[in-house]
């Protein structure tokens, strides 16, 4: 078949998706069943197979609308009317390569300061200014982590989007280990911000892995992107970091960055760090379920104790999903940072009457990734 044909076959499809779903996809709703008759007409007219169709309006479709072309893909492999013996292995590879989105890969370069007033020595009167330029420093970051987790496990999708899906995430992985992303921090609070932006990379890249294989050369790149992050990582808190930062929830992000990429590339060494700074965390957990360094944070104690349990319970879940068990040493400390921290979310009073200090949530969920948010973890 011709060139020509293909473009004009794939220009009527996409008109005719764009006429009939152009509403549903600016409201974000399914393209009717309706567009599968029309785009069926199509390929009797021009008598063109479904899947050379399928390919040319995506092509076209991707070149002009990222959005128009995830709902043409769920229209020609997840839609029930769908004939799924129609969907050909070559047809899916070819659309992972298609579609694929190439996600701004952040800099190799970090630089950020401290949010906080550094003449309050609980850390928590926030300066409007520092949190203006460091929010500019990070905003194109978060936007990338966020972009790439949109690729993670959506239980609702179908094994062959999951697949291509995973594809994808691992294709920006590579190219972001060729960029080196993240690999050079260049103050001390850039390493800080960096625990929890390679943590949310990292548990997404390993929900992908049970969907998709790295092939060798690829995966090689990957893991000495990931490990050279870990090693600087655990030599920042051996020799740099503060005393608090040692001890307190910067260390239990560190442990999850760090602990995560062990079970990634299947490196003991880093799977043990991060047990250990886990320890480091649920051993301070007092009797009553609280913990001291961040009931010191002011007004922010009860944000600081849901900040401090997401990297604790998290590490304790992904080391149960590898079949570790870690809850030996200080078990209980965990259950009851979680049972009590859950308390205060309830009822913040709980911590005002120890601080002093009226009390509350203020961060949104939606600013973590998926494996991340609360209502991810085990909490129960």
């Amino acid at each position: 078949m011709s060139k020509k044909k293909i473009i004009r076959t794939a220009l009527i499809a996409l008109s005719l998706v764009s006429t009939a779903g152009s509403a549903s996809a600016n409201m974000n709703l399914p393209v009717t069943i309706g567009t599968q008759k029309l785009l069926n007409w199509a390929t009797t007219s021009f008598k063109v197979s479904e899947e050379t169709m399928n390919l040319a309006a995506l092509r076209v479709a991707y070149n002009s609308n990222v959005n128009l072309t995830t709902k043409l893909f769920h229209l020609f492999f997840v839609n029930p009317h769908t004939d799924k013996k129609q969907v050909q292995v070559k047809t899916t590879t070819s659309f992972s390569n298609l579609a694929c989105q190439d996600i701004l890969a952040p800099a190799a370069s970090l630089e950020t300061k401290s949010k906080y007033d550094q003449n309050d020595a609980s850390r928590s009167e926030i300066s409007d200014d520092s949190s203006e330029k460091r929010n500019e420093v990070l905003k194109p970051i978060r936007k990338s982590i966020s972009t790439l987790a949109t690729l993670g496990v959506n239980e609702t999708d179908s094994h062959n989007v999951q697949v291509i899906n995973a594809k994808c995430l691992q294709r920006n992985l590579v190219h972001w280990a060729e960029a080196g992303s993240l690999t050079k921090m260049e103050t001390t609070d850039a390493f800080l911000a960096r625990d929890r932006l390679m943590s949310e990379i990292v548990l997404t890249y390993i929900a992908s892995q049970k969907f998709q294989k790295m092939d060798a050369v690829d995966e090689r790149k990957v893991s000495a992107w990931l490990s050279s992050i870990a090693s600087s990582t655990m030599e920042f808190y051996q020799f740099r970091a503060g005393g608090k930062s040692k001890v307190n929830n910067h260390r239990y992000w560190a442990g999850l960055s760090v602990g995560s990429i062990g079970y990634a590339i299947a490196s003991d060494e880093f799977k043990q760090w991060g047990e250990r700074s886990y320890q480091v965390g649920v051993c301070q957990v007092d009797e009553n379920g609280y913990l001291p360094l961040e009931l010191g944070r002011g007004e922010l104690a009860l944000d600081y104790h849901v900040y401090a349990l997401r990297p604790l319970q998290a590490f304790a879940q992904l080391a149960t999903q590898y079949g570790d068990h870690v809850d030996g040493k200080c078990g209980d400390g965990l259950k009851r940072l979680r049972k009590q921290t859950l308390a205060a979310i309830d009822d913040p009073s709980l911590i005002s009457e120890l601080t002093g200090i009226q009390q509350g949530v203020h961060a949104k969920e939606r600013s973590y990734t998926k494996p991340l948010q609360l209502a991810s973890l085990d909490l129960k």
